[in-house]
Parts: structure tokens; C-alpha cells; sequence
């Protein structure tokens, strides 16, 4: 075994198996206090490998691949085996993962939904305002009856004024971004809205507000959410009924029909400042601790 493991140390495999410290090593250097046994019982006179004295040793060329090595043939418990099932990184098939898309269940069918559908076609063609007369949607909300969470805006742009829908557009995006990292789903896990359901061309409109309040009022009724999330000082103002700046009213703890409220930066004010973003998160692991509690 010494002659062979000398052999390959002279072919260069002492180099990638014989590391420090190793076992093999030190049969080699006549270490282990044991006299070395020679293969084939060939005597203590035997060239390296078992040749008899006089013997040629032809070392073969061998050209080495990094990564793998010769090991003895039949021998499968040799570590030098194992180097010949090694393979380098560049054999290696790597795959990029692939991002599967999280499958999205149904929203569930329940009372509270036949209810805020119910409610919806009551309001739709709604004009107790003058926005009702340019608008060319009125943008009731979307999101699961069954929602966890309320998110209130203050009032729709022109994407939401064009889609009938909340929070679209850059804001939307970033909106989606928000539920994604927080884990939860637009259509499942919370309901979106606006104090006022119509868009004005100078935005947020307390008059209007106040004529769509008891709308916003009834869809918290029938959702029955476990906390409100409300983007922005106009909205928050309005509907807590102070004056309060936006650092104010994010360090407070405040309720709005018996239910938690939490209030952040509007989404609008975080696409110009990103770096709101970082504050704006703290706003929402309080809403996670509410909905987990």
C-alpha cells in the first residue's frame, strides 16, 4: 500500500488527497510506529509500487482534470474512489431557481360580501356632490369582504379615477410591494378604499368627504376588520377629527369605531421620499402585531 500511495504522490495526486495531517501522509513519512507492508509480498528490496530491484518504472502520462483522480480498481471504500466522483463547479448543472408565483385562492364567498355588493350597487351612480358630475368613476373600493385589515386613502387620482379601482398607478405598486413584504394579499386579506370615493381635479375635498363618510363608515360595519391602516395626514385628520401632523399622528395610538388604527405617510409622499419608506415600515409591523394578536 506504501509503494502505491508513493507512486500516486509522485504522479501528483499527494497534492489534492494527502492533505495535512492526514493518515496517509504519515505512512508515507514512516510515521505510526509500524513497519509498512509491501504489495504482492514483494521484499523489503522492492521498488516503489512492488517492482523488483532493476525494474524500469514507466510512469504513464497522465493528464490530470481538476476535481477528479485514479483510484484503485474494485476498491470502493478507498477515499481516493470517491475523487473520481467529483465533479468541478463547471460540470456541475446549476439551474437558476425558478420564482413560482404564489397561487392565489378565491376570495371566500360570505354574507358580508353579499352585503358590501348589495351596498355598492345602492352608491354607484351616487351624486350628492358636484365631483359626481366629472368623475368618470366612482371608486366604491375592492378587496375581500372577509378582510383583516381596512387600508384608507384620502382621495383617487386620475388612474383610480380611470379604473374604478384604489390605489393604482406608482402608488399602487408600491402599495403592492408594502402587502408583499408584510405577507399579505390585496384581494384576500384586506379591503381597500377612499374617504372620498370621487376624484377632484385639486384632490382631497373635506366637503365631498364628509358627504361619502357615512359609505366609508358602513363598508368598517360590514367588514368588521380587525385594524385600520390609514395612508396619509388628510385622511387621518378627517376622519380622527384633529390637526395633528403626520409624526404626531404616527406616534399615537388612536381608534376609529371601537378598532385599532394605525396611521402612516401617504403613498404618494413615499414615491418622492424614499427614504420615508424605512419609517413607514415601522408603521406597519405595528399593524402585523394587531392582526396576529
Amino acid at each position: 500500500m506504501t509503494g502505491y500511495l508513493q507512486y500516486q504522490r509522485d504522479i501528483g495526486v499527494d497534492g489534492i488527497v494527502f492533505g495535512h495531517g492526514s493518515a496517509v501522509r504519515k505512512i508515507l513519512s514512516g510515521g505510526g510506529g509500524q513497519p509498512a507492508k509491501r504489495v504482492g509480498g514483494a521484499g523489503a528490496d522492492a521498488r516503489p509500487g512492488g517492482y523488483p530491484p532493476g525494474a524500469s518504472v514507466r510512469t504513464p502520462a497522465v493528464k490530470f482534470q481538476p476535481g477528479a483522480a485514479a483510484a484503485p480498481a474494485g476498491d470502493d471504500s478507498s477515499p481516493l474512489s470517491k475523487l473520481s466522483k467529483i465533479r468541478t463547479v463547471d460540470a456541475i448543472d446549476v439551474k437558476k431557481p425558478v420564482k413560482r408565483s404564489r397561487k392565489k385562492a378565491p376570495a371566500p364567498s360570505s354574507e358580508r360580501r353579499e352585503k358590501l355588493a348589495g351596498f355598492y350597487r345602492e352608491i354607484v351612480d351616487c351624486g350628492k356632490c358636484a365631483l359626481s358630475h366629472h368623475r368618470t368613476k366612482a371608486v366604491f373600493g375592492s378587496g375581500s369582504a372577509d378582510g383583516k385589515l381596512v387600508v384608507i386613502g384620502d382621495a383617487p387620482e386620475p388612474p383610480e379615477d380611470a379604473a374604478g379601482l384604489p390605489f393604482q398607478g406608482e402608488a399602487g405598486e408600491l402599495f403592492d410591494r408594502i402587502l408583499e413584504k408584510m405577507g399579505l394579499d390585496r384581494k384576500n386579506d384586506i379591503f381597500a378604499a377612499y374617504v372620498q370615493k370621487c376624484w377632484d381635479l385639486y384632490g382631497f375635498n373635506a366637503e365631498c368627504a364628509e358627504a361619502c363618510k357615512p359609505y366609508l363608515d358602513r363598508q368598517i360595519d360590514v367588514i368588521e376588520p380587525k385594524a385600520i391602516l390609514v395612508f396619509g395626514q388628510a385622511a387621518a385628520n378627517f376622519l380622527l377629527g384633529n390637526g395633528d401632523a403626520i409624526e404626531q399622528l404616527r406616534a399615537i395610538n388612536h381608534t376609529y369605531k371601537d378598532r385599532p388604527v394605525v396611521v402612516t405617510y401617504d403613498l404618494q409622499l413615499m414615491l418622492k421620499e424614499k427614504q420615508r419608506r424605512f419609517d413607514a415600515w415601522e408603521d406597519m409591523k405595528k399593524i402585523l402585531t394587531i392582526l396576529n394578536q
